[in-house]
C-alpha cells in the first residue's frame, strides 16, 4: 500500500531535481563565460609587460578557480612538458567542448606566432567575443533558469498527483 505514493512523491521529487540540474547548468555556463573576462584582461597586461614566457604568462594570469583558469594552467604545464609543440596543437577542440571554443581555439594559434601587438590585438578580439557570449548567456540564465527550475516542481507535483 505504501509503495505507490512512495513511487510517486519520488518521481515527482526526481522532475522537480531534473529542473533544478538545468536551472544551474544555465547559471554555471553564464558564470564560465563572464569569468574569460578577467582573466583575458590578466593576460593582456602580462603579455604587454614583455617580461614572461609564455607558458609563465598563462599560469601566473589563471589565477582563480574557474574552468577557464583551470584550462590556462593545464595548457601552460603541457607547453612546459611539450617546448617544441604550438600552444593550437595542445589547445585539443574535443576536450573543451563550450561555445567558446572557436574563440578559444583562434586566439591559442594567434599566440603562438605574430608580434606582441598582434598577441594583445587577438586577446583583445576573444576578451570582446566572449564579454558578448556571456552577456547572451547570462540574459538567457536570467530569463529561462528561474522558468525550468518552477517548471520541474510544477511538473513534479502534478506528475505526483497524477500517480497517487
Amino acid at each position: 500500500m505504501m509503495l505507490r505514493p512512495l513511487c510517486a512523491v519520488t518521481a515527482g521529487l526526481t522532475m522537480g531535481l531534473i529542473g533544478m540540474r538545468y536551472a544551474a547548468r544555465l547559471r554555471s555556463e553564464a558564470s564560465r563565460l563572464r569569468a574569460w573576462d578577467p582573466l583575458l584582461d590578466r593576460l593582456q597586461l602580462l603579455l604587454s609587460e614583455a617580461a614572461l614566457p609564455l607558458p609563465d604568462a598563462l599560469e601566473r594570469a589563471a589565477s582563480c578557480h574557474s574552468e577557464p583558469d583551470a584550462l590556462l594552467r593545464t595548457l601552460a604545464e603541457r607547453l612546459r612538458a611539450e617546448p617544441l609543440s604550438s600552444l593550437s596543437a595542445l589547445f585539443d577542440v574535443q576536450q573543451y567542448p563550450y561555445q567558446e571554443q572557436q574563440t578559444i581555439a583562434s586566439l591559442m594559434a594567434e599566440l603562438d606566432r605574430g608580434s606582441l601587438e598582434s598577441r594583445l590585438l587577438c586577446i583583445a578580439h576573444a576578451r570582446s567575443a566572449c564579454a558578448q557570449l556571456a552577456k547572451a548567456a547570462a540574459e538567457h540564465s536570467d530569463r529561462d533558469a528561474s522558468m525550468w527550475a518552477k517548471i520541474g516542481w510544477t511538473g513534479g507535483a502534478c506528475l505526483t498527483l497524477l500517480l497517487i
